[in-house]
């Protein structure tokens, strides 16, 4: 007969060889026949400690990811504020204007905050990425130049000529790539040479885009080679351990591998391979003239709903020096009314531009299904700055005919409007 239960607790117990382990300790009394006598059971629960913190973190995680998800959307909604008023700013102002190179600085100073909104997005939505064709080279020399701007590591490029563009999604890309820098240019706090290498490999698995990325740093011992890519695990004081997961996770979602060469003490060198996109590299002697300076003016009527004011202003203002003219709605419902009167009056809109997100009235997804039962052969925009789901990596399936992810450039929406109008 069991009886006098003592409730399970908790210690600290030492090894023999003297390191301490989490121990939970159950004892209880039995009585039989013959006589009565305590039974006691010591567990070793490191494992479950360790399960139980993970499942801590991943709710902290799950928590924050939210959390960064409506302040990226925020934020990017006021970044796109701020790149339309300064390339419109800059489009009025000569070249030699005193005030010229002060908006360009600012306007790099908004690109690097673009970033970060970006990696606030990757970790808050899963990491869906939206496909499209990346010149890699441009991409990962602009990173790699900005990331070790002002510090002592000389960087090296060994290019492909024939270096074909990788089906990617850029923003996630440019994390990828920054991530990889930043973790050379740490294991080189004394400075040093960083060789980047981008060409076209082929394996078993078929073709692919290979980035190799070596410092000359102090390596990675042998016993951490299994863990670098685990969530959480870091061997740097202020690091939070997600830097090379987050690479991990991005490069397995776009098809890709990745993997690390390290001998201690010689340095360390991530190779990553992505599948390549489907255009040819353009021979350097057939490369298409730069574009002109002068604008190419465009005309039409474009709806835009944006429940943002300052988001609908802007736009506005960007569709206007097109020569576009605008017609606004603040959400779902004003814009399909609009539709139907412009439709009704024959005055239809050349293009419409929906925000994905309305907190409060009718969002861009149930918008487009309304607009497209009126007039199936409309051309639909959708514009976001952040999104839970799938919508905007396969945005044709939802009735949309173009993508605008905020914040977006003047050149980027003239562009997007152009290739959807085929004009």
């Amino acid at each position: 007969m069991l009886k006098n239960v003592v409730k399970p607790y908790e210690i600290l117990g030492k090894k023999k060889d003297g390191s301490l382990i989490p121990i939970e300790i159950e004892s209880r009394n039995i009585e039989s026949k013959n006589e009565d006598f305590r039974v006691t059971a010591i567990r070793d629960i490191t494992e479950r400690k360790k399960i139980e913190e993970e499942h801590i973190k991943l709710s902290k995680l799950e928590s924050l990811g939210v959390l960064a998800g409506g302040i990226a959307h925020d934020f990017n909604n006021i970044l796109t504020g701020l790149f339309g008023n300064l390339e419109l700013a800059q489009m009025d102002l000569p070249d030699n204007h005193s005030s010229f190179r002060y908006l360009a600085r600012a306007r790099t100073a908004i690109e690097r905050a673009t970033r970060l909104t970006k990696q606030l997005l990757t970790f808050s939505r899963g990491g869906e990425p939206v496909f499209e064709e990346v010149d890699f080279a441009a991409v990962t020399r602009g990173i790699a130049e900005f990331t070790l701007s002002g510090s002592n590591i000389k960087v090296h490029f060994s290019i492909a000529e024939d270096l074909r563009p990788v089906r990617a999604d850029k923003g996630q890309l440019e994390q990828v790539i920054t991530n990889l820098v930043l973790n050379a240019k740490q294991a080189m706090p004394d400075g040093g040479n960083l060789f980047i290498t981008l060409d076209n490999t082929v394996n078993p698995d078929g073709d692919f885009i290979r980035l190799r990325i070596e410092d000359e740093g102090e390596g990675i011992p042998p016993e951490l080679m299994q863990k670098i890519f685990d969530p959480f695990f870091t061997t740097k004081v202020t690091g939070n351990g997600l830097g090379l997961a987050t690479v991990f996770s991005i490069v397995e979602k776009h098809g890709g591998r990745i993997t690390v060469d390290s001998t201690a003490g010689k340095g360390a060198s991530f190779t990553v391979c992505l599948p390549p996109g489907k255009s040819l590299p353009v021979p350097e002697s057939v490369m298409p003239e730069p574009p002109r300076q002068d604008k190419k003016v465009y005309a039409g009527k474009i709806l835009v709903m944006d429940d943002e004011e300052m988001i609908r202003d802007i736009v506005s203002a960007m569709l206007e020096s097109l020569g576009y003219h605008a017609d606004l709605a603040f959400n779902g419902e004003e814009a399909v009314e609009k539709f139907v009167r412009a439709n009704s009056a024959g005055e239809g809109y050349i293009a419409v531009i929906l925000d994905l997100t309305v907190p409060q009235g009718m969002g861009g997804r149930e918008t487009v299904k309304n607009i497209l039962q009126i007039n199936p052969a409309a051309r639909v925009l959708v514009s976001s700055g952040y999104s839970g789901g799938s919508i905007l990596e396969n945005y044709r399936d939802y009735g949309f005919a173009g993508i605008l992810s905020k914040p977006f450039r003047l050149e980027e929406l003239a562009e997007e409007l152009a290739r959807v109008l085929q004009l």
